[in-house]
């Protein structure tokens, strides 16, 4: 197995370079999310009072496709 000095110097060669990275940043709000909680509320609101119906609540982490990416916009396909 060769050394860390041995790879090093081996992409040193092949011009390999350490680059910093930038962090994308996470999308806080979609354009529809107002709409999908004034539809939520909605309901909520119409099925308050009714015994025959059970209420949850769910909460998730989704993956959104919109917004900004750290490839500069660039999807990842």
């Amino acid at each position: 197995m060769p050394s860390e000095r041995t790879l090093r110097d081996i992409l040193n060669r092949m011009n390999y370079r350490l680059k910093r990275i930038q962090k994308g940043k996470p999308l806080k709000k979609t354009a529809e999310t107002d709409a999908i909680f004034e539809n939520v509320q909605s309901v909520r609101e119409q099925y308050q009072d009714d015994p025959e119906t059970l209420q949850i609540s769910v909460d998730t982490k989704a993956k959104v496709s919109l917004g900004e990416y750290a490839q500069g916009g660039k999807n990842q396909n």
